[in-house]
């Protein structure tokens, strides 16, 4: 039996998250250097990961983030940890929360997403090649869609009541400092 005073508790901190997204400045810093805090975020995720003797890797622009964005070499093992700790959020997220509020919140969290990160990276912010617009187009989805899963999975965070040195909080953070976490492809971490 769901305790009620511990789901709306619960769904509040969710519905919080989904409304601290529109201050986020989606893509912000991207073409910077790394910043200390970066380096430390990232550094702390690929740990949390279980696999820190990977590389961070400062990716420069759009068209290198768009290139590695698309290599199909990403890291097996990462892909399957980030989706073990999802199954298991979810799982502990649905002995305080029932189902269908879960999945109305957490639809909230991605369209909300969706509409301010699509907005952030304007396809006129970044495409000067105007030879490549499918191309471009293209990768913007990605990098929203990327956006999109981390929000979704940082509010799986808040549903399970994790510990917010959580993977997918760490990730998140990376977003939240104007970056776009890309992924672990072999042994390198890329953030651009």
């Amino acid at each position: 039996m769901i305790d009620n005073e511990i789901q709306i508790i619960r769904l509040k901190q969710i519905a919080k998250f989904t409304k601290n997204i529109l201050y986020i400045k989606w893509f912000s810093r991207t073409n910077e250097s790394l910043s200390n805090l970066d380096i430390e975020l990232s550094e702390k995720y690929i740990s949390a990961v279980g696999l820190p003797e990977s590389n961070i890797s400062n990716v420069s622009d759009w068209v290198e983030a768009a290139g590695i964005a698309e290599n199909p070499n990403w890291n097996s093992n990462w892909w399957e940890i980030e989706e073990q700790l999802k199954a298991s959020l979810i799982t502990e997220s649905l002995k305080y929360i029932y189902e269908e509020e879960l999945s109305h919140a957490l639809n909230h969290v991605t369209s909300q997403t969706a509409g301010q990160s699509l907005e952030a990276v304007a396809f006129e912010k970044f495409a000067e090649d105007s030879e490549n617009i499918t191309y471009y187009q293209s990768f913007v989805n990605a990098a929203a869609g990327m956006a999109i899963a981390s929000a979704y999975q940082a509010a799986l965070v808040l549903s399970a009541s994790a510990d917010q040195d959580h993977p997918f909080s760490l990730k998140f953070q990376l977003f939240e400092n104007g970056r776009l976490p890309i992924g672990i492809i072999g042994n390198t971490f890329s953030i651009f």
